[in-house]
């Protein structure tokens, strides 16, 4: 899978979902964020 940078390093880390962007996130949040997706 090919993908371009996001350009939130000052953020970072980052993850975009769909057309969501979801910034400094933590180990602990980045779980809660996948789970809410399940």
């Amino acid at each position: 899978m090919k993908v371009e940078c996001l350009g939130s390093c000052g953020t970072a880390p980052v993850v975009q979902i769909n057309k969501g962007y979801h910034e400094g996130l933590s180990s602990q949040q980045f779980d809660k964020l996948l789970e809410s997706f399940e």
